[in-house]
């Protein structure tokens, strides 16, 4: 499923990307995990599946998050 590093996806603009968008971003269905102003959005079956450490991701977070995380903020969090 992943043959490289996972990505931070930062979403820009005013509009919250739509449910099939993230979950073709975070490679299945999706987790949102609220800290603070910012929603982190990433694969809910991540640790199952084995997917790799997503270090930028997890450090900003101050959670274990793994795979393809995509961060939203106040101006597109998914209400």
């Amino acid at each position: 499923m992943y043959d490289e590093k996972p990505k931070t996806i930062r979403v820009e603009g005013n509009i919250a990307p739509e449910l099939i968008d993230l979950q073709k971003m975070v490679k299945g269905y999706i987790q949102v995990i609220e800290k603070g102003n910012k929603q982190f959005v990433c694969n809910e079956e991540g640790l199952l599946l084995n997917l790799p450490y997503n270090e930028e991701a997890s450090e900003e977070a101050n959670e274990h998050l793994v795979g393809n995380v995509v961060i939203l903020t106040d101006n597109n969090r998914i209400r």
